[in-house]
């Protein structure tokens, strides 16, 4: 063995000493949630999935139930497949208060809060700032064999400092040299009465979270709407009946139109439902130990919601396999519609995305869509009768 070889056996023989510490003289206080069984010292490493990880988190779920717990390499981690423990475990791993119902009223109230304050700031922004880690090598060099990930993080973190400096100091610069600009960034500088190097950095972060969250989201949840309507066809046509019926021919809704639209709306919610863009939600910390529902979570365990479970799951959404926007409807013999998506979708805890203003402009570009497709959803659905309909996971 080459001293190179000899040298990298002992960093890897360090780096695993905190993990056989923890393993073999961590006493609990309660069992860990159930999930498959690991190896010795590797644990569950090698069973976390590399693509599609919803299919295998759901069937997960199936197995052991609505908490999944793995360990890799000595690193926790929960899946949460069930809905009513989402935002009881996040609030609890947040501010430390755990909720005593669905219904609990701290639990309504922030939720609420977050609906409110979104309304108030118009903010569509994915906050991600945590990337789940299995094992400790953040002190590891990038030449170690399998540390290749250490450049890649390097140019990636390059590339994001330049995607929230570039487009601030151009509309400071246009600003200074007396251009007329509008926008959140133009706003923020000429309102701000001392733009202190905390504040800009505020602003920037501000910004390039509404740039880069807000096309990619945008996006994602129309490219997802118009394959929804090349395969489901009659509720497209009765979305389109409702338009010409309430606005005319040819006449784009607006904002003011939306409560004159039932169907549509129900539509574009049964889409997010059916053919959501995301199937897990973006992944949270534990910040201390706890036990819920007479389980084990102990502090620094990745907690992951798989909604794609919440949204095909029976207890909350029957017959969760059929496209069916009727279930958002209120009518004589359905006095309550069936819960909202949104709820799950957008996350939990502080991580929920500020986006219920984006995501009400969103519904009404897909009504505008809907005036728009008819001519070409025909060549699509002929498409899909010559070659078969792809199954959508």
């Amino acid at each position: 063995m080459d001293s190179f070889s000899a040298f990298s056996v002992l960093v890897l023989l360090i780096a695993l000493i905190p993990v056989l510490y923890r393993q073999f003289t961590s006493r609990n206080p309660a069992p860990f949630p159930p999930g498959p069984k690991g190896l010795p010292i590797l644990g569950n490493a090698l069973d976390m999935p590399i693509s599609c990880p919803w299919i295998t988190f759901s069937q997960w779920g199936e197995k052991y139930g609505g908490l999944v717990y793995l360990n890799a390499l000595g690193k926790s981690l929960v899946i949460i497949n069930d809905a009513k423990f989402a935002s009881a475990i996040v609030l609890k791993a947040t501010y430390g208060y755990t909720p005593h119902t669905e219904n609990d009223e701290l639990l309504v109230l922030a939720n609420e809060a977050v609906k409110q304050f979104s309304e108030m700031t118009a903010i569509n922004a994915f906050a991600v700032d945590s990337i789940p880690i299995f094992f400790e090598v953040r002190f590891v060099p990038s030449w170690f064999p399998g540390a290749r990930w250490k450049t890649k993080v390097d140019v990636y973190r390059r590339s994001l400092q330049r995607m929230t400096d570039r487009p601030y100091e151009w509309t400071k610069q246009a600003l200074l040299d007396g251009s007329d600009v509008r926008g959140f960034v133009a706003d923020q500088i000429e309102q701000t009465t001392q733009l202190t190097a905390e504040k800009e950095t505020i602003i920037k972060l501000t910004a390039a979270g509404i740039y880069s969250g807000g096309a990619d989201t945008s996006v994602a949840v129309i490219a997802c709407f118009v394959l929804a309507m090349t395969l489901q066809i009659p509720q497209q046509m009765k979305a389109q009946e409702e338009l010409d019926a309430v606005l005319g021919a040819g006449v784009l809704p607006t904002l003011t139109d939306r409560d004159r639209l039932p169907y549509s709306n129900a539509l574009f919610t049964e889409v997010l439902r059916r053919y959501t863009s995301g199937s897990a939600g973006f992944p949270h910390v534990t910040d201390r130990d706890d036990v819920h529902e007479g389980y084990f979570i102990p502090k620094g365990t990745i907690l992951v919601a798989n909604t794609r479970a919440f949204f095909n799951d029976p207890k909350i959404y029957p017959d969760p396999e059929i496209f069916s926007p009727d279930r958002f409807l209120v009518s004589p013999s359905c006095k309550t519609t069936q819960q909202d998506p949104r709820d799950f979708l957008f996350g939990f805890g502080r991580r929920y995305v500020l986006a219920w203003n984006a995501n009400n402009a969103d519904c009404f570009q897909i009504s505008f869509l809907v005036q728009r497709l008819p001519w070409y959803i025909s060549i699509f659905s002929h498409f899909i009768s010559l070659h078969g309909q792809t199954e959508i996971l």
